[in-house]
């Protein structure tokens, strides 16, 4: 039987953010409650945060869609296909794991849920056709990439580490508002490292070639992180 591989996991924040308020996990893991108006403040300068279901998140918080390691890509990545609930509980429940109670659960478990989907891709034979795929994404700027091919046991030498480059040049950009009630740019949407790539999409529809591009949710889901 062939040996689980190792998985290199993020160092990454986590958020969840709810109709009142919002949890941020940080890298030390201490859990802090914030209003929703700060939230964009503490992003800055970090790195991309976990979190479940990046075009919620950011409708809840008033802002463009924004640089996060979102887990329903990653789930979409590993289960091509198969219906998930889009809440960190829903995931959860999904993946078998216990469902978290509350936010502040919320937050912990994207830790034990991004483990979960990562030690699934470490544990059977990846196919050459989906490590280079995986390549081909992670060169189009999916922040999945580096981690998703380190689990799979293949390189990750390459293009990965430029799409995080490109988010650490652009988090000292300064917050853009035209106006109190305007959808704010966390980052700015000229920075050409964080401009998104259709290379991504293309490689990703080419190992469902019997999906349509537009239908599958994880192809859809690769745009919303920039």
């Amino acid at each position: 039987m062939e040996a689980i591989r190792d998985i290199m996991l993020p160092d990454a924040p986590a958020l969840v953010v709810g109709p009142a308020g919002a949890v941020w996990l940080d890298r030390d893991g201490e859990i802090h409650a914030l209003r929703l108006d700060s939230v964009a403040r503490r992003m800055r300068g970090g790195a991309p945060p976990l979190l479940c279901h990046m075009p919620a998140m950011a409708r809840r918080l008033n802002v463009d869609v924004f640089p996060a390691l979102d887990l329903l890509e990653l789930f979409a990545f590993v289960h091509p296909g198969r219906f998930c609930v889009p809440t960190p509980r829903g995931l959860a429940a999904t993946l078998g794991l216990e469902a978290p109670h509350d936010h502040e659960a919320e937050a912990i478990a994207l830790g034990a849920m991004t483990r979960a989907l990562l030690q699934r891709l470490a544990a059977v034979s990846a196919e050459p056709q989906m490590i280079s795929i995986a390549q081909a994404m992670a060169a189009g700027g999916w922040v999945w990439g580096h981690f998703v091919l380190a689990a799979m046991g293949a390189s990750v030498d390459e293009a990965p580490a430029a799409a995080w480059r490109g988010r650490e040049s652009c988090s000292s950009s300064p917050l853009a508002a035209s106006s109190p009630n305007a959808r704010r740019n966390i980052y700015p949407k000229t920075c050409a490292s964080c401009a998104p790539s259709s290379a991504a999409k293309r490689a990703y529809s080419a190992r469902w070639p019997t999906r349509s591009t537009a239908a599958h949710p994880a192809v859809n889901s690769i745009k919303m992180t920039y």
